[in-house]
């Protein structure tokens, strides 16, 4: 009796394995400080975005106002953009109008939100993460101590 010693199959012959990312090499994207307390005196607001545990690759940031109880275009100019980080980049600033009204109001509130993180030239990076920023409209000084150069 002739037996075989086995065969490799036609198919299924090589086994291709992908190793996911456990680090974050082009960043991790939050506003920072997350809070502002500002009124409602015709100011600008520097809102600091931060890239943390990672600054590899040259990555577009989204943003966008949405939400809260302040009314776009009567409290602040609502805001929509981007912002580039480069290569070894680890902070960019966006800025956000807040508009004097001469209507007697309490605190109002606006989010601005990181929308999309995406690899410049490549796929989206982290794709749906999501930052909030909450401003409050009060009377009162702005403190700039919460505002980051």
């Amino acid at each position: 009796m002739n037996v075989s010693a086995g065969r490799l199959a036609d198919e299924g012959t090589q086994s291709n394995i992908t190793i996911l990312a456990s680090d974050d090499p082009y960043g991790v994207f939050v506003f920072s400080p997350s809070q502002h307390t500002v009124t409602e005196n015709n100011m600008t607001v520097n809102l600091t975005i931060k890239r943390m545990s990672g600054s590899q690759g040259v990555v577009r940031v989204n943003y966008s106002s949405t939400g809260g109880n302040a009314s776009p275009n009567e409290d602040y100019v609502p805001l929509m953009g981007a912002v580039v980080f480069n290569d070894g980049q680890t902070s960019a600033t966006v800025s956000l109008m807040v508009l004097d009204d001469d209507k007697p109001e309490a605190a109002e509130s606006i989010m601005v939100n990181l929308t999309n993180v995406q690899l410049v030239g490549g796929h989206p990076v982290f794709p749906g993460r999501f930052c909030f920023l909450f401003g409050s409209f009060l009377d009162g000084s702005y403190d700039k101590s919460e505002e980051t150069p």
